[in-house]
């Protein structure tokens, strides 16, 4: 009875995320990156290029569709099934698969390991280079030179994690704190390869500091002051930031359950007794970036609006961990009971009908992806030609109906500085020439500014409804306009 519910709980998860992965459209950060992959660059105003470069690759080979959106992150999941059934080899787990299927249907790691966001590219980048730094850094701790692949694959991984995401970074600052708090790994420091591999990473950060230096630093204004730093500077406003949604969120996301087994495992990293040098390194290792990532958030949330997901660096290799523990103490059953309906509801959410839709809730930013076959079909019978101009009030819907046309030259204009910025200021349209706008309720106003500059005269077409099984979900109004 007990092995029929695990399996059926896991059954559920798998056709979630294989319900997700070919049949679901786009979410809008979906949309949103494969629409960078237009238009390749050596990095983006919110995120560096490795997901975009991915997006343009795959498209370029297989068109765009679901399958082709989505197929970089099928093949990580099996790089990172693959890495972690190595640990768990390394670890001596109980059960190798058991401890993967947890991993894998944990609601936070199922998430970022489904949608094609750049975390399941940080999340495989972060645990290819966390398995070479761990094994180089356990011959260290046994005494030995370690080996050099070692080092510099663990590097040239942690260089691609960095391209693939920012918070990348705290993979580097959780393994300079285990460097320096253990007196076994003080030897690193006068390692020339060492210094090389601090090389490999830099080299391969660069493309990162070079499109910042030639766009007046915006990635780095955009994450680090706007998003991050601005509250403080700006109003001093030392408690007035999330800090209660980031705990909760983290506790919702993780479960109750991988939270204790987490705490567990942080706490028993002093107890360490009769473990191999690989279980007390790979512990060393975890907690260490746990700490270091998780202290620095959790100190940011206190004046910013941090959101659990970027912790996502500092959980990685520490759930793993909480895996083996929740089946020590045979707490297997009610979490992936806890998972497989968070699961659910996740999938249901976004791909079936909103949840806030049914409970008469409202979630501005997660149900734009609903609708776009009848919005596509409605701006098709306004083209009098394919190359007929289309605009519209916010990158969200630009990025959309870009996917759902196959067509790369919607661009968005609003008060929101974001990378159609960096486009739409060097495109010129034709004086006289009309164009399509496409605007949405949650802009506050039918038409913005920005988008009133661009014409001289705009007519109202029409208000599109999208509904899902008889619930209204939100309002798209489609307009006409004569280029200035």
């Amino acid at each position: 009875m007990k092995k029929d519910l695990l399996f059926f709980l896991f059954a559920v998860i798998l056709i979630c995320k294989i319900y997700y992965w070919f049949f679901v459209f786009p979410n809008v950060d979906e949309a949103y990156y494969w629409f960078w992959g237009q238009y390749p660059d050596i990095s983006y105003h919110d995120h560096p290029a490795l997901q975009a470069l991915i997006q343009a690759l795959f498209s370029t080979i297989f068109g765009t569709s679901y399958f082709a959106l989505r197929l970089p992150v099928i093949i990580c999941c099996f790089i990172i099934g693959y890495i972690l059934h190595q640990f768990a080899k390394k670890l001596a787990f109980e059960n190798k698969n058991l401890a993967i299927g947890l991993f894998f249907g944990c609601p936070l790691f199922f998430l970022f390991t489904t949608y094609a966001w750049n975390d399941y590219l940080l999340i495989t980048n972060c645990i290819i280079s966390g398995y070479f730094f761990i094994n180089f850094l356990n011959d260290i701790w046994l005494d030995k030179n370690g080996k050099t692949t070692d080092i510099f694959l663990g590097s040239l991984f942690f260089g691609l994690a960095i391209l693939s995401k920012y918070n990348a970074v705290f993979l580097g600052l959780g393994i300079f704190f285990l460097l320096i708090l253990n007196k076994k790994f003080y030897k690193v420091f006068k390692d020339y390869r060492f210094y090389i591999s601090l090389l490999i990473v830099a080299i391969l950060s660069s493309p990162i500091i070079y499109w910042n230096t030639k766009n007046k630093f915006g990635s780095f204004e955009f994450n680090i002051q706007q998003r991050t730093l601005n509250p403080i500077i700006d109003e001093f406003n030392l408690f007035g930031g999330n800090y209660l949604g980031f705990i909760l969120g983290t506790i919702l996301m993780l479960s109750p359950f991988f939270c204790w087994a987490i705490f567990k495992v942080f706490t028993a990293d002093k107890k360490i007794k009769n473990k191999s040098s690989y279980q007390i390194v790979y512990t060393k290792f975890a907690v260490a970036i746990f700490s270091a990532s998780s202290i620095v958030f959790l100190f940011f949330s206190l004046f910013s609006n941090v959101l659990f997901y970027w912790n996502i660096v500092g959980l990685l290799f520490i759930t793993f961990l909480a895996c083996n523990y929740l089946i020590k103490k045979k707490k297997v059953l009610i979490t992936l009971s806890y998972s497989a309906l968070g699961v659910f509801g996740i999938i249901f959410h976004f791909g079936v009908v909103p949840i806030t839709s049914v409970f008469g809730g409202s979630d501005r930013d997660n149900i734009y992806h609903y609708g776009w076959q009848k919005i596509g079909n409605e701006v098709k019978k306004l083209q009098t030609s394919k190359t007929m101009p289309i605009v519209t009030s916010n990158y969200r819907s630009a990025s959309l109906l870009a996917f759902e046309l196959n067509n790369p030259k919607i661009f968005s204009y609003s008060k929101r500085f974001d990378q159609f910025d960096y486009w739409s200021k060097n495109i010129k349209y034709k004086t006289n020439t009309v164009g399509i706008i496409l605007t949405d309720e949650n802009d506050g106003v039918m038409l913005n500014d920005e988008i009133k500059a661009l014409f001289n005269k705009i007519t109202f077409v029409d208000t599109l409804n999208i509904e899902k099984y008889g619930y209204k979900i939100k309002a798209y109004y489609l307009y006409k306009g004569v280029f200035k």
